[in-house]
């Protein structure tokens, strides 16, 4: 898995470099963003991963070659028997590429992400000693196609490095994939 994340994160830094990346009109943007989880807990108590759902907004700011982003996200975690929410709050910072005629735009990112734990149920584990807190870093890439004068739509994809555990006496942290579409405006002025 570190290679993984060293790989995805080696690709967001060389793709980030403003020398590859077209322009973009600078300005802010909100969407609503939704789809499925596939996440385990990554530890000896292996018991299966666990399909699950997430649903958030995302406020953002364009910039010539790049795109900041808050987001405050629900999120299903854990694994086939222990079962654990969170709200989220993501911070990313990445490159931006326009893509064919200038509407469509891609994006590798990262960041750092801080996730409070709102329910626990589990069948094998003691929920009572779960962290209260997650420590996440986020590594993904976005494909979104402006739609009309202010409007856009978009698909994420998203691996999140745990860095902290959910159950420290036994190695476990949540290791959740993220498959999101997004549907937003910009604020303000339109977008080119």
């Amino acid at each position: 898995m570190h290679r993984i994340a060293r790989a995805l994160l080696s690709v967001a830094l060389i793709l980030a470099a403003p020398a590859i990346a077209r322009g973009q009109a600078p300005g802010k943007f909100a969407a609503l963003i939704g789809g499925a989880v596939r996440s385990d807990l990554g530890s000896f108590v292996n018991t299966g991963g666990r399909w699950g759902g997430t649903a958030g907004i995302l406020f953002g700011v364009n910039a010539s070659w790049s795109s900041i982003t808050v987001e405050g996200n629900w999120i299903q975690k854990g694994d086939e028997s222990t079962h654990l929410d969170y709200i989220e709050v993501p911070v990313t910072v990445g490159g931006v590429m326009l893509l064919r005629d200038g509407k469509t735009r891609g994006r590798l990112y990262t960041g750092l992400s801080l996730g409070f734990n709102t329910s626990c149920e589990s069948e094998v584990l003691d929920c009572d000693v779960a962290e209260d807190t997650e420590l996440g870093w986020p590594l993904g890439f976005q494909f979104a196609t402006v739609r009309g004068a202010n409007t856009f739509i978009g698909l994420d994809v998203r691996y999140s490095y745990p860095l902290i555990e959910v159950y420290d006496d036994l190695d476990a942290h949540n290791r959740p994939w993220q498959f999101r579409v997004m549907i937003g405006r910009t604020l303000g002025q339109s977008s080119r």
